[in-house]
């Protein structure tokens, strides 16, 4: 496409290895994994198209690029109230957690890589600001800014059993706890 930069869409063959722009009403899907007093409420975007990183040309990019963040909830014993513990937000290379309670949680979306995060970053600043990024699709780097024409408050919610195409492989696969005994009941 010869869009700048691609946007979450409709998770299907048609769509793989295209690059959109941005739609208000593209989908967003979840899942809901326990185990024993722990529950993971995952939100998962999909684009067709991750461009490259490389300013060589080299790297051409992929489709079928699945992100997520997860909102964690725990409760003390069976008896109790689920209670929102924190967010985790996912990267190609890693992720990261902060206690956060909030009802619609905030996630910055990198421009390239895709990239989930709890603070926006434009490249202003200094290299040793805790916010900081270079642009481009290292760890940290992915330029997060928006604008009044990109913010995305999906409406269109749905299971992730709802992808019946090939990009239901690999949204399906995703382990949500990172303890491997509690991967077992994920």
């Amino acid at each position: 496409g010869a869009e700048e930069y691609c946007y979450p869409d409709e998770a299907t063959n048609a769509n793989n290895e295209q690059c959109k722009p941005f739609n208000p009403d593209a989908p967003i899907y979840y899942n809901i994994a326990f185990c024993g007093d722990y529950m993971k409420l995952a939100w998962h975007f999909w684009y067709g198209k991750q461009k490259g990183c490389d300013p060589f040309g080299v790297d051409h990019g992929h489709g079928d690029d699945w992100e997520h963040i997860t909102i964690n909830f725990a409760r003390t014993s069976p008896a109790d109230a689920w209670v929102q513990d924190s967010v985790t937000w996912f990267q190609h290379s890693g992720w990261y957690t902060r206690q956060n309670m909030a009802t619609n949680p905030d996630v910055y979306v990198g421009k390239i890589a895709h990239g989930s995060y709890d603070d926006w970053c434009d490249g202003v600043g200094f290299v040793w600001d805790y916010d900081y990024c270079a642009g481009g699709c290292g760890y940290w780097d992915d330029f997060r800014n928006d604008n009044g024409n990109s913010r995305w408050m999906p409406h269109n919610i749905k299971h992730v059993s709802e992808v019946t195409d090939d990009q239901v492989d690999r949204v399906n696969t995703y382990k949500y706890f990172d303890d491997p005994e509690k991967n077992k009941c994920a």
